[in-house]
Protein backbone atom coordinates (compact mmCIF):
# COMPACT_ATOMS: atom_id res chain seq x y z
CA UNK A 1 0.00 0.00 0.00
CA UNK A 2 2.81 2.41 0.90
CA UNK A 3 4.67 1.60 -2.34
CA UNK A 4 1.54 2.21 -4.39
CA UNK A 5 0.91 5.53 -2.66
CA UNK A 6 4.52 6.57 -3.28
CA UNK A 7 4.10 5.77 -6.99
CA UNK A 8 0.94 7.87 -7.11
CA UNK A 9 2.87 10.83 -5.69
CA UNK A 10 6.21 10.28 -7.41
CA UNK A 11 6.12 13.61 -9.27
CA UNK A 12 5.64 15.49 -6.01
CA UNK A 13 8.40 13.49 -4.31
CA UNK A 14 10.83 13.96 -7.21
CA UNK A 15 10.13 17.70 -7.21
CA UNK A 16 10.65 17.86 -3.43
CA UNK A 17 13.92 15.89 -3.62
CA UNK A 18 15.35 17.94 -6.50
CA UNK A 19 14.36 21.23 -4.84
CA UNK A 20 16.00 20.32 -1.54
CA UNK A 21 19.15 18.95 -3.17
CA UNK A 22 19.62 21.98 -5.43
CA UNK A 23 19.05 24.49 -2.63
CA UNK A 24 21.44 22.76 -0.23
CA UNK A 25 24.25 22.16 -2.74
CA UNK A 26 24.32 25.73 -4.09
CA UNK A 27 26.56 27.18 -1.32
CA UNK A 28 29.20 24.50 -1.95
CA UNK A 29 29.13 25.08 -5.70
CA UNK A 30 29.53 28.79 -5.05
CA UNK A 31 32.41 28.11 -2.65
CA UNK A 32 34.31 26.14 -5.29
CA UNK A 33 33.56 28.74 -7.97
CA UNK A 34 34.67 31.62 -5.74
CA UNK A 35 38.00 30.06 -4.72
CA UNK A 36 40.76 32.61 -5.45
CA UNK A 37 43.96 31.66 -7.33
CA UNK A 38 46.57 30.03 -5.11
CA UNK A 39 44.00 28.65 -2.67
CA UNK A 40 41.83 25.59 -2.25
CA UNK A 41 38.28 25.44 -0.96
CA UNK A 42 38.33 23.26 2.18
CA UNK A 43 34.54 22.96 2.43
CA UNK A 44 34.20 24.41 5.92
CA UNK A 45 30.51 25.28 6.42
CA UNK A 46 28.95 28.14 8.37
CA UNK A 47 27.06 25.75 10.69
CA UNK A 48 29.22 24.07 13.38
CA UNK A 49 32.39 24.27 11.26
CA UNK A 50 34.47 22.49 13.88
CA UNK A 51 32.65 19.20 13.30
CA UNK A 52 33.17 19.13 9.55
CA UNK A 53 36.69 17.71 9.35
CA UNK A 54 35.96 15.23 12.14
CA UNK A 55 33.62 13.40 9.76
CA UNK A 56 36.08 13.81 6.90
CA UNK A 57 38.73 12.13 9.09
CA UNK A 58 36.63 8.95 9.18
CA UNK A 59 36.17 8.98 5.39
CA UNK A 60 39.93 9.45 5.07
CA UNK A 61 40.69 6.49 7.34
CA UNK A 62 38.36 4.28 5.30
CA UNK A 63 40.09 5.43 2.10
CA UNK A 64 43.44 4.51 3.65
CA UNK A 65 42.21 0.95 4.21
CA UNK A 66 41.11 0.98 7.85
CA UNK A 67 37.89 -0.86 8.73
CA UNK A 68 37.90 0.29 12.36
CA UNK A 69 38.81 3.90 13.10
CA UNK A 70 40.85 5.94 15.57
CA UNK A 71 40.19 9.29 17.16
CA UNK A 72 42.76 11.37 15.28
CA UNK A 73 42.15 14.47 17.41
CA UNK A 74 43.95 13.27 20.50
CA UNK A 75 47.50 12.02 20.86
CA UNK A 76 47.10 9.39 23.57
CA UNK A 77 48.12 5.85 22.69
CA UNK A 78 45.04 4.02 21.46
CA UNK A 79 43.80 1.05 19.49
CA UNK A 80 41.17 1.38 16.75
CA UNK A 81 37.75 0.85 18.36
CA UNK A 82 35.38 3.06 16.31
CA UNK A 83 33.36 0.88 13.95
CA UNK A 84 30.94 2.95 11.90
CA UNK A 85 29.47 1.39 8.73
CA UNK A 86 28.27 4.78 7.48
CA UNK A 87 31.77 6.25 7.18
CA UNK A 88 33.23 2.91 6.10
CA UNK A 89 30.82 2.42 3.18
CA UNK A 90 31.04 5.95 1.85
CA UNK A 91 34.79 6.08 2.47
CA UNK A 92 35.28 2.92 0.40
CA UNK A 93 33.10 4.39 -2.36
CA UNK A 94 35.37 7.43 -2.27
CA UNK A 95 38.43 5.21 -2.52
CA UNK A 96 37.03 3.28 -5.50
CA UNK A 97 36.15 6.44 -7.43
CA UNK A 98 39.11 8.49 -6.16
CA UNK A 99 36.90 11.17 -4.61
CA UNK A 100 38.02 13.89 -2.23
CA UNK A 101 36.64 13.74 1.29
CA UNK A 102 34.52 16.84 0.63
CA UNK A 103 33.06 15.16 -2.47
CA UNK A 104 32.26 12.05 -0.41
CA UNK A 105 30.50 14.22 2.16
CA UNK A 106 28.22 15.80 -0.42
CA UNK A 107 27.74 12.55 -2.35
CA UNK A 108 26.44 11.01 0.88
CA UNK A 109 24.05 13.94 1.33
CA UNK A 110 22.74 13.63 -2.22
CA UNK A 111 22.31 9.86 -1.95
CA UNK A 112 20.54 9.99 1.43
CA UNK A 113 18.09 12.85 0.81
CA UNK A 114 15.71 10.65 -1.27
CA UNK A 115 15.38 7.90 1.41
CA UNK A 116 14.74 10.53 4.08
CA UNK A 117 12.12 12.25 1.91
CA UNK A 118 10.34 8.96 1.24
CA UNK A 119 10.48 7.95 4.92
CA UNK A 120 8.92 11.28 5.90
CA UNK A 121 6.27 10.92 3.22
CA UNK A 122 5.34 7.43 4.42
CA UNK A 123 5.18 8.66 8.02
CA UNK A 124 2.85 11.54 7.12
CA UNK A 125 0.78 9.35 4.78
CA UNK A 126 0.22 6.99 7.71
CA UNK A 127 -0.87 9.97 9.81
CA UNK A 128 -3.12 11.87 7.39
CA UNK A 129 -5.51 10.48 4.81
CA UNK A 130 -5.86 13.45 2.44
CA UNK A 131 -3.16 14.20 -0.11
CA UNK A 132 -3.10 17.95 0.56
CA UNK A 133 -2.63 17.40 4.29
CA UNK A 134 0.32 15.09 3.60
CA UNK A 135 1.91 17.60 1.25
CA UNK A 136 1.42 20.41 3.75
CA UNK A 137 3.21 18.32 6.38
CA UNK A 138 6.04 17.65 3.91
CA UNK A 139 6.40 21.38 3.21
CA UNK A 140 6.55 22.17 6.92
CA UNK A 141 9.05 19.37 7.58
CA UNK A 142 11.37 20.28 4.72
CA UNK A 143 11.57 24.04 5.17
CA UNK A 144 10.33 25.12 8.61
CA UNK A 145 12.52 26.79 11.20
CA UNK A 146 11.73 28.87 14.26
CA UNK A 147 11.87 32.51 15.26
CA UNK A 148 15.56 32.54 16.13
CA UNK A 149 16.31 34.92 13.27
CA UNK A 150 14.15 37.59 14.90
CA UNK A 151 15.47 36.83 18.39
CA UNK A 152 19.14 36.88 17.33
CA UNK A 153 19.74 40.63 17.99
CA UNK A 154 18.98 40.07 21.67
CA UNK A 155 21.83 37.52 21.88
CA UNK A 156 24.53 39.55 20.13
CA UNK A 157 26.34 40.43 23.35
CA UNK A 158 26.13 36.92 24.81
CA UNK A 159 29.59 35.32 24.53
CA UNK A 160 28.11 31.84 25.01
CA UNK A 161 27.25 30.76 21.49
CA UNK A 162 25.41 27.68 22.76
CA UNK A 163 22.88 29.93 24.53
CA UNK A 164 21.57 31.25 21.22
CA UNK A 165 18.44 29.93 19.44
CA UNK A 166 19.17 26.49 18.06
CA UNK A 167 17.42 27.03 14.73
CA UNK A 168 20.31 29.37 13.84
CA UNK A 169 23.15 26.90 14.19
CA UNK A 170 22.37 23.35 15.44
CA UNK A 171 22.27 20.90 12.48
CA UNK A 172 20.16 18.35 14.37
CA UNK A 173 17.51 20.88 15.29
CA UNK A 174 15.42 20.92 12.14
CA UNK A 175 15.31 18.87 8.98
CA UNK A 176 16.47 21.63 6.65
CA UNK A 177 19.63 22.25 8.70
CA UNK A 178 20.21 18.50 8.93
CA UNK A 179 20.01 18.11 5.15
CA UNK A 180 22.09 21.24 4.55
CA UNK A 181 24.86 20.20 6.89
CA UNK A 182 25.34 16.54 7.75
CA UNK A 183 24.78 13.26 5.87
CA UNK A 184 25.33 11.23 9.06
CA UNK A 185 22.36 12.98 10.66
CA UNK A 186 20.30 12.39 7.51
CA UNK A 187 20.97 8.66 7.81
CA UNK A 188 20.27 8.70 11.55
CA UNK A 189 16.99 10.60 11.13
CA UNK A 190 15.86 8.21 8.41
CA UNK A 191 16.53 5.25 10.71
CA UNK A 192 14.67 6.90 13.60
CA UNK A 193 11.61 7.34 11.37
CA UNK A 194 11.83 3.77 10.07
CA UNK A 195 12.19 2.40 13.60
CA UNK A 196 9.11 4.21 14.83
CA UNK A 197 7.06 3.42 11.71
CA UNK A 198 7.85 -0.28 11.97
CA UNK A 199 7.14 -0.38 15.70
CA UNK A 200 3.76 1.35 15.31
CA UNK A 201 2.95 -1.13 12.54
CA UNK A 202 3.94 -4.01 14.82
CA UNK A 203 1.51 -2.81 17.49
CA UNK A 204 -1.30 -2.16 15.01
CA UNK A 205 -0.98 -5.46 13.11
CA UNK A 206 0.47 -7.57 15.94
CA UNK A 207 2.98 -9.02 13.47
CA UNK A 208 6.44 -9.97 14.69
CA UNK A 209 8.04 -9.12 11.33
CA UNK A 210 7.45 -5.43 12.01
CA UNK A 211 9.05 -5.46 15.47
CA UNK A 212 12.00 -7.32 13.92
CA UNK A 213 12.21 -4.59 11.27
CA UNK A 214 12.09 -1.94 14.00
CA UNK A 215 14.88 -3.72 15.87
CA UNK A 216 17.08 -3.93 12.78
CA UNK A 217 16.56 -0.23 12.01
CA UNK A 218 17.42 0.69 15.61
CA UNK A 219 20.47 -1.63 15.51
CA UNK A 220 21.70 0.20 12.39
CA UNK A 221 21.03 3.56 14.04
CA UNK A 222 23.03 2.69 17.17
CA UNK A 223 25.94 1.50 15.02
CA UNK A 224 26.30 4.85 13.27
CA UNK A 225 24.92 7.34 15.83
CA UNK A 226 24.40 5.84 19.30
CA UNK A 227 23.23 9.03 21.02
CA UNK A 228 19.58 8.12 20.38
CA UNK A 229 19.35 4.96 22.48
CA UNK A 230 17.16 6.69 25.07
CA UNK A 231 14.90 8.16 22.39
CA UNK A 232 14.36 4.83 20.66
CA UNK A 233 13.54 2.93 23.84
CA UNK A 234 11.79 5.55 25.99
CA UNK A 235 9.17 6.72 23.49
CA UNK A 236 7.80 3.31 22.38
CA UNK A 237 7.83 2.03 25.96
CA UNK A 238 5.95 5.10 27.21
CA UNK A 239 3.47 4.68 24.36
CA UNK A 240 2.79 1.08 25.38
CA UNK A 241 2.29 2.15 29.00
CA UNK A 242 -0.16 4.86 27.87
CA UNK A 243 -2.15 2.28 25.89
CA UNK A 244 -2.30 0.07 28.98
CA UNK A 245 -3.63 2.99 31.04
CA UNK A 246 -6.19 4.08 28.43
CA UNK A 247 -7.44 0.56 27.71
CA UNK A 248 -7.24 -0.45 31.38
CA UNK A 249 -5.63 -3.76 30.53
CA UNK A 250 -2.18 -5.15 29.80
CA UNK A 251 -1.73 -6.35 26.23
CA UNK A 252 1.24 -8.70 26.44
CA UNK A 253 1.63 -8.70 22.65
CA UNK A 254 2.62 -5.02 22.91
CA UNK A 255 5.29 -5.88 25.45
CA UNK A 256 6.44 -8.73 23.21
CA UNK A 257 7.08 -6.33 20.34
CA UNK A 258 9.05 -3.96 22.56
CA UNK A 259 11.17 -6.84 23.86
CA UNK A 260 11.94 -7.89 20.27
CA UNK A 261 12.91 -4.30 19.40
CA UNK A 262 15.10 -4.08 22.49
CA UNK A 263 17.02 -7.34 22.20
CA UNK A 264 17.69 -7.06 18.47
CA UNK A 265 19.07 -3.52 18.78
CA UNK A 266 20.75 -3.35 22.19
CA UNK A 267 24.17 -4.87 21.34
CA UNK A 268 25.76 -1.67 19.89
CA UNK A 269 24.41 0.29 22.86
CA UNK A 270 26.03 -2.13 25.31
CA UNK A 271 29.31 -1.85 23.39
CA UNK A 272 29.28 1.96 23.63
CA UNK A 273 28.45 1.85 27.35
CA UNK A 274 31.31 -0.61 27.90
CA UNK A 275 33.78 1.58 26.00
CA UNK A 276 32.59 4.69 27.83
CA UNK A 277 33.32 2.99 31.15
CA UNK A 278 36.65 1.41 30.18
CA UNK A 279 38.26 3.57 27.48
CA UNK A 280 39.53 7.07 28.28
CA UNK A 281 39.01 8.51 24.82
CA UNK A 282 35.50 7.10 24.43
CA UNK A 283 34.63 8.37 27.90
CA UNK A 284 35.78 11.83 26.82
CA UNK A 285 33.55 11.63 23.74
CA UNK A 286 30.35 10.32 25.32
CA UNK A 287 30.78 10.98 29.03
CA UNK A 288 31.86 14.61 28.98
CA UNK A 289 29.39 17.49 28.94
CA UNK A 290 29.13 18.48 25.27
CA UNK A 291 25.97 19.72 23.65
CA UNK A 292 23.80 21.07 26.45
CA UNK A 293 20.71 22.88 25.12
CA UNK A 294 19.91 26.52 25.90
CA UNK A 295 17.25 27.44 28.44
CA UNK A 296 13.76 26.14 27.69
CA UNK A 297 12.24 29.42 26.50
CA UNK A 298 15.02 29.83 23.94
CA UNK A 299 14.29 26.35 22.63
CA UNK A 300 10.60 27.22 22.29
CA UNK A 301 11.54 30.34 20.32
CA UNK A 302 13.78 28.12 18.21
CA UNK A 303 10.77 25.99 17.23
CA UNK A 304 8.60 29.07 16.79
CA UNK A 305 5.18 28.60 15.23
CA UNK A 306 5.64 24.84 14.94
CA UNK A 307 5.53 24.67 18.72
CA UNK A 308 2.85 27.32 19.22
CA UNK A 309 0.51 25.65 16.71
CA UNK A 310 1.22 22.15 17.99
CA UNK A 311 0.19 22.91 21.59
CA UNK A 312 -3.55 23.59 21.07
CA UNK A 313 -4.01 20.78 18.55
CA UNK A 314 -2.03 18.41 20.78
CA UNK A 315 -4.16 19.24 23.80
CA UNK A 316 -7.34 18.87 21.74
CA UNK A 317 -6.24 15.44 20.54
CA UNK A 318 -5.25 14.40 24.07
CA UNK A 319 -8.76 15.21 25.30
CA UNK A 320 -10.28 13.03 22.57
CA UNK A 321 -7.71 10.28 23.11
CA UNK A 322 -8.48 10.04 26.81
CA UNK A 323 -12.18 9.71 25.94
CA UNK A 324 -11.34 7.11 23.24
CA UNK A 325 -12.87 9.31 20.57
CA UNK A 326 -11.57 8.65 17.06
CA UNK A 327 -11.43 10.67 13.87
CA UNK A 328 -11.64 8.85 10.55
CA UNK A 329 -9.33 11.23 8.68
CA UNK A 330 -6.39 10.85 11.10
CA UNK A 331 -4.48 7.87 12.47
CA UNK A 332 -5.03 8.03 16.23
CA UNK A 333 -2.21 5.59 16.97
CA UNK A 334 0.39 7.75 15.25
CA UNK A 335 -1.05 10.92 16.78
CA UNK A 336 -0.84 9.45 20.28
CA UNK A 337 2.70 8.26 19.51
CA UNK A 338 3.64 11.74 18.24
CA UNK A 339 2.20 13.41 21.33
CA UNK A 340 4.40 11.24 23.54
CA UNK A 341 7.33 11.83 21.18
CA UNK A 342 7.03 15.56 21.92
CA UNK A 343 6.67 15.11 25.69
CA UNK A 344 9.36 12.46 26.18
CA UNK A 345 11.60 14.11 23.59
CA UNK A 346 11.66 17.41 25.48
CA UNK A 347 12.24 15.61 28.79
CA UNK A 348 15.24 13.76 27.32
CA UNK A 349 16.70 16.94 25.80
CA UNK A 350 16.74 18.52 29.27
CA UNK A 351 17.37 15.34 31.27
CA UNK A 352 20.06 16.43 33.79
CA UNK A 353 22.12 13.23 33.67
CA UNK A 354 22.47 13.23 29.88
CA UNK A 355 25.38 15.26 28.53
CA UNK A 356 24.33 15.68 24.89
CA UNK A 357 20.83 17.16 24.98
CA UNK A 358 21.17 19.13 21.74
CA UNK A 359 21.76 15.94 19.81
CA UNK A 360 18.42 14.56 20.96
CA UNK A 361 16.57 17.32 19.13
CA UNK A 362 17.14 15.29 15.95
CA UNK A 363 13.69 14.27 14.74
CA UNK A 364 11.77 16.17 17.41
CA UNK A 365 10.53 18.54 14.73
CA UNK A 366 8.50 15.71 13.12
CA UNK A 367 5.76 15.33 15.78
CA UNK A 368 5.58 19.12 16.02
CA UNK A 369 4.97 19.21 12.26
CA UNK A 370 2.20 16.61 12.67
CA UNK A 371 0.29 18.67 15.23
CA UNK A 372 1.02 21.97 13.47
CA UNK A 373 -0.48 20.47 10.31
CA UNK A 374 -3.46 19.36 12.36
CA UNK A 375 -3.83 22.91 13.69
CA UNK A 376 -3.73 24.36 10.17
CA UNK A 377 -6.39 21.88 9.05
CA UNK A 378 -8.58 22.97 11.95
CA UNK A 379 -8.02 26.64 11.07
CA UNK A 380 -8.97 25.93 7.48
CA UNK A 381 -12.31 24.53 8.65
CA UNK A 382 -13.28 27.62 10.68
CA UNK A 383 -15.93 30.11 9.60
CA UNK A 384 -13.54 33.07 9.84
CA UNK A 385 -11.14 31.35 7.44
CA UNK A 386 -13.98 30.81 4.95
CA UNK A 387 -14.87 34.49 5.20
CA UNK A 388 -11.22 35.47 4.80
CA UNK A 389 -10.98 33.44 1.57
CA UNK A 390 -13.58 35.74 0.04
CA UNK A 391 -11.39 38.78 0.72
CA UNK A 392 -7.84 37.62 -0.03
CA UNK A 393 -6.02 34.77 -1.73
CA UNK A 394 -5.28 32.64 1.34
CA UNK A 395 -2.77 30.52 -0.59
CA UNK A 396 -0.60 33.55 -1.34
CA UNK A 397 -1.12 34.84 2.20
CA UNK A 398 0.04 31.50 3.61
CA UNK A 399 3.14 31.53 1.40
CA UNK A 400 4.08 35.02 2.58
CA UNK A 401 3.40 34.09 6.20
CA UNK A 402 5.47 30.91 5.80
CA UNK A 403 8.47 32.78 4.39
CA UNK A 404 8.29 35.47 7.07
CA UNK A 405 7.60 33.34 10.14
CA UNK A 406 8.41 29.68 9.38
CA UNK A 407 11.47 29.81 7.15
CA UNK A 408 13.58 32.90 8.06
CA UNK A 409 16.21 31.09 10.14
CA UNK A 410 16.75 28.53 7.38
CA UNK A 411 17.08 31.32 4.82
CA UNK A 412 19.59 32.98 7.16
CA UNK A 413 21.60 29.74 7.47
CA UNK A 414 21.70 29.36 3.70
CA UNK A 415 22.69 32.97 3.04
CA UNK A 416 25.34 32.85 5.79
CA UNK A 417 27.22 30.18 3.85
CA UNK A 418 27.28 32.41 0.77
CA UNK A 419 28.47 35.34 2.88
CA UNK A 420 31.30 33.30 4.39
CA UNK A 421 32.37 31.95 1.00
CA UNK A 422 32.21 35.43 -0.56
CA UNK A 423 35.25 36.45 1.52
CA UNK A 424 37.82 35.14 -0.93
CA UNK A 425 40.78 35.42 1.41
CA UNK A 426 39.12 34.00 4.49
CA UNK A 427 41.62 31.28 5.37
CA UNK A 428 39.11 29.35 7.47
CA UNK A 429 37.40 28.47 4.17
CA UNK A 430 40.16 28.91 1.57
CA UNK A 431 43.47 27.24 2.41
CA UNK A 432 46.68 28.31 0.60
CA UNK A 433 48.17 25.80 -1.83
CA UNK A 434 51.43 25.95 0.14
CA UNK A 435 49.63 24.53 3.17
CA UNK A 436 48.28 21.65 1.09
CA UNK A 437 51.78 20.96 -0.23
CA UNK A 438 53.05 20.78 3.34
CA UNK A 439 50.15 18.56 4.39
CA UNK A 440 50.80 16.19 1.49
CA UNK A 441 54.44 15.91 2.56
CA UNK A 442 53.27 15.15 6.09
CA UNK A 443 50.88 12.47 4.84
CA UNK A 444 53.54 10.79 2.70
CA UNK A 445 56.24 10.80 5.38
CA UNK A 446 54.38 9.93 8.58
CA UNK A 447 52.43 6.97 9.96
CA UNK A 448 48.97 7.41 11.46
CA UNK A 449 49.47 4.79 14.16
CA UNK A 450 52.86 6.12 15.32
CA UNK A 451 53.14 9.85 14.75
CA UNK A 452 51.46 12.74 16.57
CA UNK A 453 51.54 16.23 15.04
CA UNK A 454 51.71 19.42 17.09
CA UNK A 455 50.12 22.34 15.26
CA UNK A 456 47.92 25.36 15.88
CA UNK A 457 44.33 24.71 16.93
CA UNK A 458 43.09 25.68 13.49
CA UNK A 459 45.31 23.25 11.60
CA UNK A 460 44.80 20.70 14.34
CA UNK A 461 41.18 20.71 13.24
CA UNK A 462 42.00 20.32 9.54
CA UNK A 463 44.87 17.82 9.52
CA UNK A 464 42.87 14.67 10.44
CA UNK A 465 40.17 15.43 7.86
CA UNK A 466 42.55 16.27 5.02
CA UNK A 467 45.38 13.74 5.43
CA UNK A 468 44.23 11.38 8.19
CA UNK A 469 47.02 12.02 10.68
CA UNK A 470 46.85 12.26 14.47
CA UNK A 471 47.20 15.65 16.15
CA UNK A 472 48.00 16.63 19.72
CA UNK A 473 44.97 18.91 20.02
CA UNK A 474 42.17 19.74 17.60
CA UNK A 475 38.39 19.47 17.68
CA UNK A 476 37.48 20.02 21.33
CA UNK A 477 34.86 17.25 21.87
CA UNK A 478 37.24 14.67 20.40
CA UNK A 479 40.43 15.83 22.16
CA UNK A 480 40.88 14.25 25.57
CA UNK A 481 41.56 16.94 28.22
CA UNK A 482 41.07 19.64 25.60
CA UNK A 483 41.09 22.64 27.98
CA UNK A 484 44.35 21.51 29.55
CA UNK A 485 45.99 20.78 26.20
CA UNK A 486 44.89 24.11 24.80
CA UNK A 487 46.63 25.90 27.67
CA UNK A 488 49.76 23.78 27.23
CA UNK A 489 49.79 24.50 23.50
CA UNK A 490 49.82 28.26 24.03
CA UNK A 491 52.26 28.00 26.93
CA UNK A 492 54.70 25.95 24.82
CA UNK A 493 54.84 28.46 21.95
CA UNK A 494 54.60 31.58 24.12
CA UNK A 495 58.19 31.54 25.34
CA UNK A 496 61.43 29.58 25.34
CA UNK A 497 62.23 27.14 28.10
CA UNK A 498 65.13 24.79 28.61
CA UNK A 499 65.59 22.19 25.90
CA UNK A 500 65.18 19.42 28.45
CA UNK A 501 61.80 20.77 29.60
CA UNK A 502 60.53 21.16 26.03
CA UNK A 503 61.79 17.72 25.02
CA UNK A 504 60.05 16.20 28.04
CA UNK A 505 56.77 17.89 27.06
CA UNK A 506 57.01 16.53 23.52
CA UNK A 507 57.96 13.07 24.75
CA UNK A 508 55.19 12.92 27.37
CA UNK A 509 52.62 13.75 24.71
CA UNK A 510 54.06 11.41 22.05
CA UNK A 511 54.62 14.35 19.69
CA UNK A 512 56.91 13.45 16.79
CA UNK A 513 56.31 16.31 14.33
CA UNK A 514 55.68 20.05 14.58
CA UNK A 515 53.63 21.68 11.82
CA UNK A 516 54.84 25.26 12.19
CA UNK A 517 52.77 28.05 10.65
CA UNK A 518 52.41 31.80 10.97
CA UNK A 519 49.62 31.54 13.57
CA UNK A 520 51.97 29.67 15.93
CA UNK A 521 54.64 32.32 15.43
CA UNK A 522 52.19 35.00 16.57
CA UNK A 523 51.65 33.29 19.93
CA UNK A 524 55.02 34.25 21.38
CA UNK A 525 58.81 34.14 21.15
CA UNK A 526 59.36 30.39 20.64
CA UNK A 527 61.09 29.63 17.30
CA UNK A 528 61.81 26.14 15.95
CA UNK A 529 64.96 27.09 14.04
CA UNK A 530 66.71 27.73 17.35
CA UNK A 531 66.03 24.24 18.74
CA UNK A 532 68.77 21.62 18.49
CA UNK A 533 66.32 18.79 19.24
CA UNK A 534 64.35 19.54 16.05
CA UNK A 535 65.26 18.70 12.45
CA UNK A 536 63.65 20.67 9.64
CA UNK A 537 62.28 18.23 7.04
CA UNK A 538 60.13 20.52 4.89
CA UNK A 539 59.65 24.24 4.32
CA UNK A 540 57.75 26.49 1.93
CA UNK A 541 56.09 29.89 2.18
CA UNK A 542 53.13 28.47 4.10
CA UNK A 543 54.56 26.05 6.64
CA UNK A 544 57.65 24.37 8.02
CA UNK A 545 57.67 20.79 9.29
CA UNK A 546 60.09 19.69 11.98
CA UNK A 547 60.70 16.18 13.24
CA UNK A 548 61.55 15.65 16.89
CA UNK A 549 64.94 13.92 17.01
Amino acid sequence: MACEFIKQNKKFLILMIITVEVITILPTIYGYAATPPGFRFNGMPHLTPGDFHLYLSYFEQAKQGFLVFRDLYTGEEQVPIIFNPFFLIFGLIGKIFNLSNIAIHHLARIVLIPPLTIALFVFFSRTFKEKMHIRLAMLLAAFSSGLGFYAAPFFQNNPDFSAKPMDLWVPEFNIFLTVLRNPLYIAALTLIILTFLAFIKAIEKNQIKWSIAAGLAAFSLFLIHPYHVLTIYAIPLTWIISLIIINKKIDFSHLKHFIVLFFISVTPAIYIVYLTLTDLITHNRYGAVSGAPPVVWVTLISYGFLFFLAIPSGLSFLKKFLKKQTDEIFNGNILSFCLLWIIIGFILVYFPLFMHGRRLTLGLEIPLVVFSTLAMINIQNTNWHRRLKKIIDTGVAFLIFFILFFAPSNIYALISNFQVYANKYYEVVYTPNEIYQALNWLKNNTIMEQDVVLSSLYYGNLIPGIIGRTVYVGHSPETAFFNLKERWLFAFFAQNRSDSAEIQFLKDNRITYIFYTEDLKKIGTWRPENKTYLLKEFKNDGAAIYVVK
